[in-house]
């Protein structure tokens, strides 16, 4: 009975003293996790018809360091940009011209990123929320989130209705754009009312509409454009495999907290008020799209430009800085090593007996 008794005592206290810990040292953020990430972005224009194609702009963005989830750690131009610019909202571009690009030749340009993602948890404390100060400039209305149509307003007011706190309110926008919008890529991009009133739309479509239900109860939010995708080492992906739209809701105390709909739809609590690695920002700002071609000369007639947008991740490694998840983990391993080891206490306690 010693034996037993020790091994069972010994659980209990790996277990209690592991779960007191976890649950009184929870901060505000949590980041539990650091990635580095090494890609290379290659933007291929092709000229598919039969005569030159003359002075074609390229704009592409640049990712920018963001609080509590993306630092840019280097940016290496292999084609020196013509410019680098940056707008109201903080997004940088670098502009590249080309000068000619000949019947069925290409351009290439390529960028080498290196950067540092954190994965981070917002434990946020309910009853400890903060006012907002002013938010004006932070609820202005654009062409896809129009937030102020009657439909979206009269939504925003039922779901605020059913809410007891801001943070509420973000919760149950998310889980109702989850319920109710069919994810279904799209061409182009639908504004917000348009998304609810047809009840399908793809990843920019659901932040447009989730960001439009914010501002309709007054609370700052935005949508996000960029690269949604678990990366994976040696791996070549399409634009179409990663580009991904989301939104982020801001929050005193807390900053500008992470939503994904569209991923929410398998995982919902996995991607609210949570960053991965797998979201990397390139701009903020519905319909700011990270790669936009400009009109370009044909002088000797009609002529076919497409653009290809790819990115190869040739660096990926992560670095636990969670003690308390390495708690966690560390009992979801050895309580059952304990069990089991009681287990065989007892088979063999039994035989002893019989014997």
């Amino acid at each position: 009975m010693g034996i037993k008794k020790a091994i069972t005592t010994l659980l209990i206290l790996i277990i209690v003293s592991s779960l007191g810990y976890v649950f009184l040292t929870s901060k505000k953020i949590d980041t539990y996790q650091e990635s580095s990430i090494g890609l290379v972005v290659e933007v291929n224009v092709r000229n598919l018809g039969s005569y030159p194609a003359i002075n074609v702009p390229l704009r592409l963005a640049i990712p920018t360091n963001q609080e509590n989830h993306q630092y840019v750690k280097q940016i290496i131009y292999l084609e020196e940009p013509e410019k680098i610019t940056e707008d109201y909202l903080g997004n940088k571009f670098v502009h590249y011209t080309i000068e000619q690009i000949n019947a069925f030749s290409s351009k290439n340009l390529t960028i080498n990123l290196s950067l540092l993602m954190k994965s981070t948890d917002y434990n946020i404390q309910k009853d400890k929320l903060e006012n907002y100060d002013d938010i004006s400039e932070e609820l202005y209305e654009s062409s896809l989130i129009n937030y102020k149509e009657d439909e979206i307003q009269l939504l925003a007011r039922q779901i605020s209705s059913n809410s007891s706190n801001i943070v509420d309110i973000a919760w149950n926008s998310y889980v109702w754009v989850i319920q109710n919008i069919n994810y279904q890529q799209i061409p182009g991009e639908w504004d917000a009312l348009t998304t609810l009133r047809n009840k399908e739309g793809g990843s920019a479509e659901l932040g447009n509409l989730y960001v439009a239900l914010l501002k309709a109860n007054n609370i700052p939010a935005r949508r996000i454009s960029g690269w949604g995708k678990k990366f994976v080492v040696g791996e070549t992906y399409q634009l179409s495999t990663f580009a991904h739209g989301w939104a982020e809701f801001y929050l005193p105390g807390y900053g500008w907290v992470p939503v994904d709909p569209t991923w929410g739809k398998n995982h919902r609590f996995d991607y609210f008020a949570k960053t991965y690695s797998s979201h990397i920002i390139m701009t903020k700002g519905a319909g700011i799209h990270f790669m936009k071609r400009g009109p370009f000369t044909k002088p000797y007639g009609e002529t076919e430009i497409k653009t290809d947008y790819s990115i190869t991740i040739n660096e990926y490694s992560n670095k636990n800085l969670s003690l308390k998840r390495a708690i966690l983990r560390n009992i979801i391993y050895i309580a059952p090593t304990m069990f089991l080891l009681f287990l065989l206490y007892k088979k063999i306690n039994q035989r002893k007996i019989h014997e």
